[in-house]
Parts: C-alpha cells; structure tokens; sequence
C-alpha cells in the first residue's frame, strides 16, 4: 500500500498474523516475526516521522518486540535498485526491548520510492499501530514531529525555521521532543560561556536518547560533562554518589565518525574536545539499556576558543 494515498494522520492498523517472515535479518539484528511493507513517494527534502508500537487490544502484545525500517528503491533510473534481498536500511527504529513505540524522523536525501518495513524480533504475527506522520514547517500549526511552529522564517527567535526549539537561558529544562536528530534541541551560547541543561532520560517507556544541537566557531574547544545540580547560581559538581548511568557522544551535522566521550575522575560522562571544524554538532545523551527507570540529569555545555 503506498502511504501518501492513506488518509493523512489517521492512524493504521496492521495484522501482520496471516503474513510470512519473508526478511529474517533487518538492520543487522535478527527478525523473526511476520513482516509487511509499505510504499512511500517522496521528494527530496520530504520529512516524515514513523511511529509503530503493537496495538495495546491485541492480548498479545506482551508478547511483540516490533521493528521499524526504511530503505530506497534505489536510483530513478533503475540502475542499482534494491530489492528485499539484497536492501541496506537507511533508517531504523529499534531500541525498546518489548511492545513500546518505536520511532525515526526521516528526511528524504532523494527523490523517488521508498519502502517502510514493519518486523518484529519474536516469532509470528500481530497486530500494530503505526503512525505516518508528514509535518510542513513554518505553517503555523504545530504537528507531531515538529518541537514548535510559529509560522515565520525567524532564526533568531525561540523556534528556528527547521521547526526545533531553541534553549538559551542557563538552567533551563530541555524541551520535549527532542529525541533525534531532525527534533534536537538548539542550544545558543558564546564561545567563553556556558549552558546548563536539565532534562529526563532513559526508562522503559522513553528508551530513546535526548539529542541537543550547537554551532561550533572554528577551531573552537567543546566540553560537555555532567554536573549533581545547578540552583541557578550555584554548581554542583558530579562524583561518585551521582546518579549519572549515561554516556555522550559528539557528531558533525555534515557526518564523519562520532566521537565518543568517556568518564572522569569520579566516573561521570564528560566530553572535551579541541579544534573542532565550524557548523551545526549533534550531542547524544544516551541511558545505559539496562537502567529501567528514567534518569533526571543536568549537563554543563562549555564553548572555549582555541588553544
């Protein structure tokens, strides 16, 4: 079924029980269970957002562990398509271990067709829930997969023209969704100041990670580390009797290798890095898999200029 002739934010109900495991590998992860698929036409630039999540009546549900993924057709020419068999995923959703959400925004690098895979990791078939969300930035309306929308091209305002929030106030909570790249928090500060975040992360509902996003002067040092607390004048400073089971982790906008942080002397996350090429950097707070309950964490943000 091709989803941009399916009735635009309703929600879809699929049984996958009378289908076959035709795809037992997906993203480099076994994938036992029935799967389906569905089309989508897209330009470049298109944003979507997918939700699947099995369907909370099916008395099975316990039972589901979906999968979401997305691959290209390949070239519009036909040269080089891809087919089932011999696919890459371009974009993937699975890091909940049991029936929860799962979840990706998905920006179009081309034009052209592309296939949505709904899997599971258990054996068999069910039924899911799954959201094909298709927000237009900068109309006004405020749409699932958007952080805000105030209608307007403004960069400088409390919502930039990629529809994320920006957070500039020292102290301040993070704002929600910002769990991927597309939705990341912007956080504006000067190099030779700081930022500091309060947020949630981790847990068995919200097992995705929190992403925050900076642009980085030239050759300008970045160090990212967690703190106890911050009252608004006065720092805590993280040690060993703070709950901080998470890690960072540091990407260029434009690619490249993440690089990854690691811990201090009192074993908490902290990140430093030095001359760092200029633009837009993605900072990944992620909880450790195995912690089933969220984390409440407060992150220092430190801009300093070359050495």
């Amino acid at each position: 079924p091709l989803i941009n002739e399916l009735p635009r934010g309703q929600a879809i109900l699929i049984d996958t029980s009378a289908a076959a495991n035709n795809v037992r590998s997906s993203c480099g992860r076994g994938t036992e269970g029935n799967d389906v698929f569905f089309a989508i036409d897209v330009a470049a630039g298109d944003y979507w957002h997918f939700h699947l999540a099995a369907d909370p009546a099916d008395p099975n549900a316990s039972m589901r562990d979906p999968v979401l993924y997305l691959f290209s057709s390949g070239l519009p020419d036909n040269a080089g398509n891809r087919t089932c068999a011999d696919r890459s995923c371009d974009f993937f959703a699975d890091r909940c271990t049991n029936s929860s959400d799962e979840h990706f925004a998905f920006v179009a690098s081309t034009a052209g067709r592309w296939y949505l895979g709904i899997d599971d990791h258990n054996a068999g078939g069910g039924t899911y829930v799954l959201n094909a969300y298709h927000p237009s930035c900068r109309d006004g309306v405020v749409e699932h997969g958007e952080a805000c929308d105030d209608g307007n091209e403004i960069n400088t305002d409390a919502c930039d023209n990629s529809c994320r929030k920006l957070i500039r106030q020292d102290g301040a909570q993070e704002s929600i969704p910002n769990d991927n790249d597309v939705e990341a928090n912007v956080l504006v500060f000067d190099v030779n100041s700081l930022l500091r975040i309060r947020g949630t992360v981790g847990g068995t509902v919200d097992c995705y990670p929190d992403v925050f996003a900076l642009n980085v002067p030239d050759q300008s040092r970045l160090r990212v580390a967690a703190i106890a607390s911050f009252d608004g004048t006065n720092e805590t400073a993280c040690d060993a009797s703070t709950d901080a089971p998470f890690s960072i982790t540091l990407q260029n906008r434009t690619g490249g290798q993440p690089i990854p942080g690691g811990v201090d002397a009192n074993g908490c996350p902290a990140l430093t890095t030095a001359n760092l090429d200029a633009g837009e950097y993605l900072v990944t707070i992620d909880a450790s898999e195995a912690r089933a309950d969220a984390v409440l964490f407060w992150m220092r943000f430190e801009l300093l200029p070359p050495l």
